[in-house]
């Protein structure tokens, strides 16, 4: 299925801050059949706010409100991409990104970071595997061509996590 992502689908979704991203992407069509989000955010307005934006393009959405239960629905759905808030319940977020990265042959899953922290405090994310970092509050289109953007570097092998390259410092 293709889907474009446009102002009409996504009035009424913004809640952000319009930092830029890959927007070309967002201007073009992005095939979205078949593509997995893994979304594991405690707070259900933040929660609801994502699986919306993501099921109108098209994403099948799961969802893990705490560390725990995003270990589990990682390994059983295998999805392309994870929108990974850090502060969260039972496994922080930092520490996820850890276990997804060990989990073979999981690690070149894209994980996009969604987070209050501000740009300094979570920039030690992009050394622990992050593909993308996204402060709150976030802007829907913006969330949204990062998020085809990541999942378009996956498919093409021009993303690898840090920890996939442990000579690169």
């Amino acid at each position: 299925m293709l889907r474009f992502f446009g102002e009409a689908a996504m009035s009424g979704l913004a809640v952000g801050n319009g930092s830029s991203a890959p927007q070309q992407l967002a201007d073009n069509a992005v095939d979205t059949s078949g593509r997995t989000v893994l979304i594991v955010e405690d707070a259900p307005d933040t929660l609801t706010a994502l699986s919306l934006m993501l099921q109108v393009s098209g994403y099948k959405v799961v969802a893990a409100r705490d560390g725990l239960d995003a270990l589990h629905k990682f390994e059983r759905e295998q999805p392309d991409l994870v929108l990974l808030d850090l502060d969260l319940p039972t496994v922080s977020g930092f520490r996820l990104i850890r276990l997804f990265r060990q989990n073979r042959p999981a690690p070149l899953v894209p994980v996009v970071v969604v987070t209050a922290y501000d740009y300094e405090e979570a920039e030690e994310v992009a050394l622990e595997g992050a593909a993308d970092l996204i402060t709150k509050p976030f802007d829907a289109r913006d969330l949204l061509a990062r998020v085809a953007f990541a999942l378009h570097r996956a498919r093409c092998g021009s993303w690898l996590p840090a920890a996939a390259h442990p000579a690169i410092i």
